[in-house]
């Protein structure tokens, strides 16, 4: 009897969350090259209701993504710290329009995403 109830709550918690974009691998992948180079690529094209996930490829510097406070973006994006090698979680992107980032921490370091 517990095995059966253990399994629905696994198959209940596995119904959960958010089913449109649960593959990550189908999310468009931005790079934080370093911060010469800054993102790419940049600017990008993205369906509405698509997604992202920002990879830290610089091999030695940590990074984070912020909206361009300069710009007015039609969707908030924000990301924490990210150490080299580590990526963000899946930002879906539901408003068309343009969002321009950068990096909150190297204010150089910008980029685009046209969701259409």
């Amino acid at each position: 009897m517990r095995i059966l109830w253990a399994g629905a709550l696994v198959l209940t918690l596995l119904s959960c969350g958010n089913t449109s974009t649960s593959n990550p691998s189908a999310c468009t992948q931005i790079q934080m090259v370093s911060v010469a180079v800054g993102f790419s690529p940049t600017p990008i094209t993205v369906q509405k209701g698509g997604c992202v996930i920002f990879k830290n490829a610089d091999p030695a510097i940590t990074h984070s993504v912020g909206n361009d406070p300069a710009k007015t973006s039609v969707q908030t994006i924000s990301v924490s710290l990210l150490a080299p090698g580590y990526s963000s979680t899946q930002i879906t992107l539901n408003l068309a329009g343009e969002i321009d980032y950068m990096c909150t921490i190297h204010n150089s370091m910008k980029g685009v995403i046209n969701v259409q």
